[in-house]
């Protein structure tokens, strides 16, 4: 397995996980104090589901391909779809991009909401530097994870 996030981008497992994700940020939110999120394995943040790494394994397919091909989904799973979609607006029925953590979050986040995103691999940690570098409610820590934690 390889542990670079773009080779398991939107797989069946990443959705489970994202999906799970989304839906804490939902319950966090129903209250008016704002809260704080810390990514210990951010990656990339972003990934192209057209890219050679991700065609490769095509995991995507059985993830968020049936997810967003489905005509319906089970209203818990509105606010992640809809991020999905927002990201991919301008590419119809096949998605080009799949948010990661850090991008899902950023969506989700209220003014007051705090994200630190914290990531090992240095081409990941540049990635979300140039993502999310301008946005004052998320700083990015290119290091361990589990010392960010601490």
């Amino acid at each position: 397995m390889n542990p670079r996030h773009i080779y398991h981008a939107g797989s069946f497992t990443d959705v489970f996980k994202h999906a799970i994700f989304a839906l804490v940020i939902e319950h966090l939110k129903k209250k008016d104090k704002p809260f704080f999120v810390l990514d210990t394995h951010a990656g990339g943040g972003r990934y192209d589901l057209t890219s050679e790494e991700a065609a490769r394994t095509g995991e995507y397919l059985d993830g968020v391909g049936r997810l967003l091909a489905a005509e319906e989904v089970p209203a818990e799973l509105a606010a992640y779809v809809g991020a999905i979609r927002r990201l991919n607006v301008r590419y119809g029925a096949k998605p080009r991009w799949y948010p990661g953590s850090p991008l899902l979050a950023k969506h989700m986040l209220r003014g007051g909401d705090r994200l630190a995103l914290a990531e090992l691999h240095p081409e990941e940690a540049r990635a979300l530097a140039r993502e999310f570098g301008a946005d004052d409610r998320i700083k990015v820590h290119h290091g361990d994870g589990y010392t960010a934690m601490k």
